[in-house]
């Protein structure tokens, strides 16, 4: 089986002092447990899923951490072939996005509310690239 996942598990944020979002306990325990789950039981090889987990004081888990990622596959399998599927599993706050029932804006460590642009991501957006690529038979989005 040819299976590859993006796990994320965001707990900590710019705090609400500084214009940012609360803290939340389990995102990265439900993103480890979503991983754990994904190699043991879903068999998608261990070197295969990138897990991305923030880190208390630091700016992790931003933007481009998810694009390094998601470029990191993507070039991988533009050399080796396609895969059979994705996963991509996202922890953590998250916004709608106005007019548009399809989006929601998933926060990453550095939002606040001036990067709010920079730092979500846009579901829609990242379900389109994972789908127009072509490299994968089937996609499966989960976000909690």
């Amino acid at each position: 089986m040819n299976d590859y996942a993006i796990v994320i598990g965001v707990n900590h944020y710019t705090p609400p002092q500084n214009l940012g979002l609360r803290s939340l306990n389990g995102a990265i325990n439900d993103a480890e447990r979503v991983a754990e789950w994904l190699e043991k039981s879903a068999g998608v090889p261990k070197a295969n899923i990138a897990l991305l987990t923030s880190a208390v004081n630091l700016q992790r888990v931003i933007k481009n951490d998810v694009d390094t990622t998601v470029s990191s596959i993507v070039q991988q399998l533009a050399k080796n072939g396609d895969a059979d599927r994705l996963y991509f599993y996202f922890a953590g706050h998250g916004m709608g996005v106005e007019n548009d029932s399809e989006n929601n804006g998933l926060c990453l460590s550095n939002w606040d509310e001036f990067m709010f642009n920079v730092a979500t991501l846009s579901s829609e957006d990242y379900k389109r690239i994972f789908v127009s690529s072509g490299f994968f038979k089937e996609v499966v989005i989960w976000l909690d």
